[in-house]
């Protein structure tokens, strides 16, 4: 048969193409036939380095939730046309990055080797091959990111790299889910800010106030957060004393029907201690979690008032009188009795001259 094969040039030609066709299917990919779909590692020049590919770039699973990881895959696929895929160009040897476009928006750690050849590719059922990274992804920010694909061939020519020939940049738009943790502790935190305070305009020194602060939630963040509020003097504040109502936190939680939201609220006794402008500093704080972090916030509110001195009372008014007064009639009194005194002293003086005076008329008479 063999003979005849070589006497016909027809025949011999097509048993080369079905061998050679059988060869291809059972050779492995590094073989030489398969390099004619891809370039190889021993190009002769740029053109014949690098080919076409279709790339194929996704999260395996979607959507994704804000500090949830998900893995993310970029596959190229070649040997075969990809028309529904974007496409980029491929060397033998190739590197792929992950990067998020605003730095601090996701956490990103490759699970795949950054460079990868060509002949490690996989073949496709439909035709043609495919090559695999992954990265294990954490979105951190909530909202429309975009993450920036980057696949760079690296191609040789006799034996030398040939320096930024080809860096593909493919911006990849990925809608982030809230949390719904973060949801909660958003949601707080902004009821923190609109919290309401009483705290009266005017307080006498000495005399006790009662000072509070309220702020609402919906029912199903109780179970997911944690909030309190505190009460601080602020700073440039008047001297003031403050004591916490003896309410636990537990039984000043209190639900509003009407609303179906529940109040936090705070209460305190409030003793100013000297006159002057009083500055009391309010301040929220949240805490929560969503997924595996940790969520915390405080968020400060100030009011003022006016401390003036207390008014005396009657007694007080006229023991203040009483104290005024008293040093008037005292050294009134002692001027009076040094008068008296000096006048008792200037008569004593004057009489033994008036005797003298007398015995002096008696001796002169007749």
């Amino acid at each position: 048969m063999f003979g005849e094969a070589r006497r016909r040039p027809g025949v011999r030609a097509t048993l080369v193409v079905v061998a050679v066709t059988m060869l291809a299917l059972a050779w492995p990919l590094g073989a030489p036939l398969y390099a004619e779909v891809y370039p190889g590692p021993d190009a002769g020049t740029v053109n014949e380095a690098i080919t076409n590919a279709g790339l194929d770039a996704r999260f395996d699973s979607e959507p994704i939730t804000q500090f949830e990881t998900a893995t993310f895959r970029a596959t190229v696929i070649y040997g075969t046309s990809s028309p529904n895929l974007p496409t980029v160009k491929v060397a033998w040897s190739n590197e792929a990055q992950l990067a998020a476009e605003t730095k601090d928006t996701f956490n990103i750690e490759p699970t795949s080797a950054s460079r990868q050849f060509l002949d490690d590719g996989t073949r496709r059922p439909g035709g043609g091959y495919e090559l695999t990274w992954t990265w294990n992804v954490t979105p951190i920010v909530a909202g429309k990111q975009t993450l920036i694909l980057r696949i760079l061939p690296i191609v040789v020519v006799e034996g030398q790299v040939v320096p930024g020939l080809i860096d593909v940049n493919k911006p990849i738009a990925v809608t982030v889910d809230v949390h719904p943790g973060q949801r909660d502790f958003d949601e707080a935190v902004k009821a923190a800010a609109e919290m309401k305070v009483q705290v009266p305009d005017e307080m006498i020194v000495g005399e006790k106030y009662d000072v509070s602060a309220s702020m609402s939630l919906a029912p199903n963040h109780s179970g997911t957060l944690s909030v309190d509020i505190d009460l601080d003097k602020g700073e440039g504040s008047s001297a003031v004393t403050i004591v916490e109502a003896t309410t636990a936190p537990a039984a000043a939680r209190t639900a509003l029907p009407t609303s179906g939201d529940e109040s936090i609220v705070r209460r305190w006794t409030v003793v100013s201690d000297e006159p002057g402008q009083i500055a009391l500093v309010f301040t929220a704080t949240v805490t929560g979690h969503a997924a595996a972090q940790d969520l915390a916030g405080k968020v400060p509110k100030t009011a003022s008032a006016r401390a003036t001195p207390r008014a005396p009372s009657p007694g007080e008014i006229l023991q203040q009188a009483v104290q005024y007064v008293a040093p008037i009639v005292g050294l009134a009194g002692a001027v009076l009795a040094l008068l008296m005194a000096w006048k008792k002293w200037k008569s004593g003086k004057a009489d033994p001259e008036d005797q003298q005076a007398a015995g002096s008329s008696v001796d002169e008479a007749p």
